[in-house]
């Protein structure tokens, strides 16, 4: 029995999470993009290209895919699956799920400095 690879894996400091789901998107993969950091980590659930979960640090969702967007170091790897997730992020596209959580992530870093 042949030992099972992962389908993409890289190191964040070379890739970032952004190239890594722009990649998933394009190959409409299903399955998950598992983040490994010193402190935190983080799983991007992925129906065919499209993310549809996230976890990271007990919150799921939007709310757990904000806490992985702020992974930049460490390690990725993504493990196909034959199985469809549940959707619990709905947003239009990976692209927007994407502005969004940066615009976000943007606007508390404002209101931490004021």
């Amino acid at each position: 029995m042949g030992r099972a690879y992962p389908t993409l894996a890289g190191d964040l400091a070379s890739i970032s999470v952004f190239d890594a789901v722009q990649v998933l998107e394009n190959s409409k993969l299903t399955g998950e993009l598992i983040l490994t950091s010193e402190s935190k980590t983080g799983r991007v659930f992925f129906n065919e290209g499209r993310i549809v979960d996230a976890e990271s640090a007990g919150a799921k969702g939007e709310a757990g895919f904000r806490r992985i967007v702020e992974i930049t170091n460490g390690s990725f790897e993504f493990q196909k699956s034959a199985q469809m997730f549940p959707v619990t992020i709905t947003a239009l596209s990976n692209t927007n799920l994407l502005l969004d959580t940066l615009r976000q992530l943007d606007e508390s870093a404002v209101e931490g400095r004021n």
